[in-house]
């Protein structure tokens, strides 16, 4: 009987974590807020009793720092504020392993990176004018880089970059550079090294700058579990185990003939 009961209590709490579950990502530029919904979670998927009201809500990355973690390079940290259909606001923090709660949702640190507004001109004319982001890459150093790569059809112009942290103190203060590789037309590859708000002429026609920098983060949003039916149930579980055991060894005990 304990086995049973400890097998419907976990099978009940996966059940109700499956129906009532919901998840998906949001990927959100700093001081750009996005209304979290169904449209705009990457990914999303939800069971068939999920009340996708408590998905209401405003969601914005204030910043997103970076704390120096010794060997291992650094930490990221988003700082957030998030917006309630009551009109409450509130802060919260989330870092790799550390998780914020508002309600009944769970919010998580996932991937992260810059995008640097890049402006490039051909020519005279402006072909290139947007923030383009940036993803995170391990070098094979083993120390972390911002990549990111975009082709200009009309120019027909190629274009890799990376954002490096190498210059920046141990308290991550100081400016990235952008480092970048443009070809023309299939041609031999360009390069140029570019600080915030620098602009750089390339031989040939090709002009190109570095005008701003925004930083992203890429917050996971999931629903809290069911934890305590299933924890119940696995106990209710190994207790009826246990019990079955000891029964099991007082029969054979019991069983044996007496001299």
């Amino acid at each position: 009987a304990l086995v049973a009961a400890g097998l419907t209590a976990m099978a009940a709490g996966g059940l109700a974590n499956w129906a009532y579950g919901m998840q998906g990502f949001v990927l959100l530029h700093e001081r750009q807020p996005v209304r979290l919904g169904p449209a705009t979670l990457e990914s999303f998927t939800c069971g068939p009793l999920a009340d996708l009201r408590e998905l209401d809500l405003t969601l914005a990355l204030a910043r997103l720092r970076f704390r120096a973690a010794g060997r291992e390079g650094f930490k990221p940290r988003s700082e957030l504020r998030l917006l309630d259909a009551a009109g409450e606001e509130e802060g919260l923090a989330v870092e790799v392993g550390r998780a914020a709660a508002h309600r009944d949702l769970w919010l998580h640190q996932g991937a992260f990176g810059f995008s640097p507004h890049l402006v490039v001109a051909a020519g005279g004319k402006a072909v290139l004018d947007e923030y383009v982001p940036f993803r995170t890459v391990v070098d094979g150093k083993g120390g972390v880089a911002f990549a990111g790569e975009l082709t200009v059809a009309a120019a027909r112009l190629a274009l890799r970059g990376t954002i490096t942290l190498d210059d920046l103190d141990d308290e991550m203060r100081g400016h990235p550079t952008l480092e970048l590789e443009l070809s023309e037309g299939g041609g031999p590859p360009r390069r140029v090294a570019l600080k915030p708000g620098e602009m750089a002429d390339l031989e040939g026609r090709l002009r190109v700058g570095f005008t701003g920098l925004r930083r992203w983060a890429e917050i996971d949003v999931s629903r809290r579990t069911y934890r305590a039916p299933v924890l119940a149930g696995g106990a209710l579980l190994a207790l009826g185990a246990l019990t079955w055991g000891l029964a099991a060894w007082r029969g054979r005990r019991a069983a044996r003939p007496r001299v």
